[in-house]
């Protein structure tokens, strides 16, 4: 896959769950290839002509509008303002498909497990 898929586009408001859970995620303006299946990728993502390490989750936006897909950017150990900015993100490698989950504890448990994983993938 690496190399393979890229997503780009303009960082918009979410709503800010991920930042609650200390996991801050970037929403980008995009549309993914329809074959793309949702999950969580390892990703390289360009912000200017910084090259940084990620995630992307893609998924459906809500329960309400089934195939409706959102694209979000987790950037490991990165806290700054993306608003209004322009993100790129070429996956690397799939590390699990998307998932609801029970609780608040097992989706933060989940992110933590996504974040070691992908850095594992993306130090190769």
């Amino acid at each position: 896959m690496s190399g393979e898929i890229q997503l780009s586009g303009i960082v918009i408001h979410g709503d800010g769950l991920g930042k609650t859970y200390g996991y801050p995620t970037a929403n980008i303006d995009c549309v993914p290839p329809a074959d793309l299946t949702d999950g969580i990728y390892a990703a390289s993502i360009m912000l200017g002509n910084d090259r940084l390490r990620g995630l992307v989750i893609i998924g459906d936006r809500n329960r309400l509008h089934p195939g409706d897909k959102k694209v979000e950017l987790h950037i490991l150990n990165f806290t700054s303002d993306l608003y209004g900015k322009i993100l790129s993100a070429e996956l690397v490698q799939k590390i699990r498909p998307f998932m609801k989950f029970s609780t608040t504890l097992e989706l933060i448990r989940q992110i933590e497990k996504d974040c070691r994983e992908a850095e594992k993938i993306l130090v190769k």
